[in-house]
């Protein structure tokens, strides 16, 4: 951690333009190569993402060039599904891209959260990411490192071509380039071959994109680089029988090893994949949770012959009215029933967790203290110890405990409020206070409008906005926010299991996020074991997000002994779900399904 940082000047706190227009340093985004990202703020208030570069480390061979190219490169783009560039500028220790900010992060985060994702959805992001490299295409560029971690996601879960460090121009589009670079999963097999390449490696890499948003992950993917690009190198890879059959043509297509033989990327467009559902927007929570969608939507016309992958919840279309059952199914807008795997998922988040956490403890172990770094929890946080990408889209914010009779009440950071009620049954209302989802103990998920929810519900919806209303009145200011764009598909993470000690309130979420609130100094740990990483927020609410690797370097004796507690509390969370013991390799196989 401390060489990356080595001989690098700071970002200063302000920069400005030839023109003299002042930008104020924001907050700290993360590293992206040599380079290290911070939000610019502008005298009109907006905010940008600044990508800083120190001068030093462009005296390094190869680095000066690869930044010339991107910057001449990017320049030239504009397109509703590419990072805008908007200002190239430097001083004497840095220079500066202010691009277009992309706050949902990367797509890569969101993969790694979430393993796979529904068709529906991969549809929608395939047709986005598609039009932005058929605008690069068009324009005589090719991206040569298309990847989940270099497409974004902007507040409207749009997607956002950027990083253009390995993109090249061509004079015309006969021309073929020969240099060998890209991302070892997804690098093409002319380019290992060492030919002559042009559009084709981003058809194959649109491919493997494809693959890994349907598998969880990349085609060839192993655990030696030799070995991955032999698989390249053959065109060995499975594609399970779960993915869509009209998927699974697109697939094949786009990694198909002759080069000449794949589709360019207009021909792409007139595949039957895109014939299937495909939401006009995705709403925030798809980072974390999978929508939910009507399988009448999602299997209606041509795709009714197909498997959609093994992402998918089962969904159920609703009973034929007058089918009787204790639930008033018929006013349900649609009803979600989880695989009997689902029931040990809770217990394999917690498993895995324990074991990272157990890790992170033994380093603690080996490492005097005098010894240790960073010290995270001091006033003065060194922020390029952090890891903002990471940092988890939901969290409980506010909470109010009225166990002794009914349950406990939440709100979440985007501002819904759920309850976990005594008898198991769990519901929430979303922020725009629009769409309610009920969840009966056996996991069955039904939706309703916010105004149409059935009479049998009525005591448990007034206590619901008992707990909304105390909320609002005594513990927050926020007001009612409109929905967001895709509402009606969003399924936020719900609480699953709590317990409370005297010294702090453990919260476990079905999406695998703990979070542990300590009463004495109010210090919230938020963990999420799919992306190895733990959130710290602070009593002045400030919030800080680190990789387990950096926290076992970096630690403050303080958090260190903040973490080894919470590894004893999830030991203590495991036990409370039923089932055998669940070993990592175990646990990773039931959450990805």
């Amino acid at each position: 951690m401390a060489s990356r940082k080595q001989n690098q000047p700071p970002v200063p706190d302000r920069i400005v333009d030839k023109e003299g227009h002042v930008y104020i340093k924001g907050k700290f985004l993360g590293r992206g190569g040599f380079a290290r990202c911070y939000e610019f703020i502008d005298q009109e208030r907006r905010v940008f993402a600044g990508k800083a570069v120190a001068k030093c480390m462009l005296q390094k061979p190869g680095n000066r060039e690869k930044m010339v190219q991107e910057v001449s490169i990017h320049r030239l783009l504009n397109n509703r599904h590419v990072v805008q560039l908007y200002m190239y500028l430097e001083d004497l220790d840095n220079v500066y891209m202010l691009l277009e900010l992309c706050s949902n992060r990367s797509m890569m985060e969101m993969q790694k959260r979430r393993g796979h994702v529904t068709e529906p959805e991969a549809r929608y992001y395939m047709r986005e990411i598609v039009s932005g490299v058929s605008y690069l295409h068009d324009t005589l560029i090719i991206h040569r490192d298309l990847k989940l971690g270099n497409i974004f996601l902007d507040k409207g879960m749009h997607c956002k071509i950027g990083d253009f460090g390995l993109a090249t121009k061509l004079k015309d589009k006969d021309e073929r380039k020969d240099t060998v670079c890209g991302t070892p999963n997804y690098i093409a097999p002319e380019m290992l071959q060492r030919q002559k390449h042009s559009f084709e490696v981003d058809i194959w890499a649109l491919g493997c994109i494809l693959y890994t948003l349907l598998c969880g992950h990349p085609p060839f993917e192993t655990t030696s680089l030799q070995a991955t690009y032999a698989k390249i190198k053959n065109n060995s890879y499975r594609l399970p029988a779960v993915v869509g059959v009209d998927a699974t043509v697109l697939i094949r297509e786009l990694l198909h090893p002759d080069f000449r033989k794949r589709p360019n990327i207009h021909e792409v467009q007139n595949f039957k994949f895109w014939n299937g559902y495909c939401p006009d927007s995705l709403p925030v929570s798809c980072l974390t949770v999978a929508p939910k969608i009507n399988e009448k939507l999602v299997c209606g016309g041509v795709a009714e012959h197909q498997s959609f992958a093994k992402a998918i919840v089962d969904h159920h279309p609703l009973p034929p009215m007058g089918t009787g059952g204790d639930l008033p199914q018929d006013a349900a807008s649609m009803i979600i029933t989880t695989r009997d795997a689902d029931k040990r998922i809770p217990k394999a988040y917690a498993s895995l967790l324990t074991h990272q956490l157990k890790k992170l403890v033994q380093c603690f172990m080996k490492m005097p203290s005098n010894d240790r770094g960073c010290d995270i929890l001091s006033k003065h946080v060194d922020v390029e110890f952090e890891t903002p990408r990471f940092a988890p889209p939901y969290f409980i914010t506010r909470w109010v405990d009225y166990s002794d009779k009914y349950g406990l009440g939440y709100q979440l950071a985007d501002n819904s409020v759920g309850v976990l009620f005594n008898d198991g049954t769990k519901v929430m209302l979303d922020a725009g206070e629009a769409h309610l989802t009920y969840v009966e103990r056996d996991g069955r998920e039904m939706y309703y409008k916010a105004n149409q929810v059935p009479p049998v519900y009525a005591k448990k919806m007034q206590l619901l906005n008992h707990f909304k209303e105390y909320m609002k009145e005594q513990l927050l200011e926020a007001g009612k926010k409109n929905s967001e764009p895709g509402a009606e598909l969003a399924r936020p993470p719900f609480l699953s299991y709590w317990f409370r000690l005297k010294s702090a309130i453990v919260l476990h979420f079905t999406n695998g996020i703990l979070q542990i609130n300590f009463f004495d100094n109010h210090l919230k740990l938020v963990f999420c074991p799919m992306l190895q990483a733990v959130t710290v927020i602070t009593h002045q609410r400030t919030m800080h997000t680190y990789s387990f690797d950096s926290v076992s370097t970096n630690c403050s004796n303080e958090l260190a002994q903040h973490v080894q507690y919470c590894s004893a509390l999830v030991e203590r969370l495991v036990k409370h779900y039923p089932g055998p013991d669940i070993l990592p390799e175990e646990a990773m196989k039931l959450i990805h399904g």
